[in-house]
């Protein structure tokens, strides 16, 4: 009997095999997406299961937001607390 497919559960390995299974052949690997379930903490995840929706929006909002403009903003919070002594 066929598993049944819950797109709010994945695990990892179910994932990468439906990341995997395209025209395109492998375009994601585990440690590729451990690295991601890192940076992206529990915004599309438990930690162990991965809910499909939540990572495509994650993945799109990372490609809207390189990591250096991601990091100016960041900064530019920092300098304006600076400025204004919340430290």
């Amino acid at each position: 009997m066929a598993r049944r497919f819950d797109p709010t559960q994945l695990s990892q390995q179910d994932l990468l095999q439906i990341v995997n299974a395209t025209p395109m052949g492998a375009v994601l690997t585990r440690s590729r997406l451990r690295r991601q379930m890192d940076a992206g903490g529990f915004k599309f995840g438990d930690g162990e299961s991965i809910h499909l929706a939540h990572y495509a929006r994650w993945l799109v909002d990372e490609l809207d937001n390189p990591p250096l403009e991601r990091a100016a903003r960041r900064w530019r919070g920092v300098a304006r607390v600076a400025r204004t002594g919340w430290f």
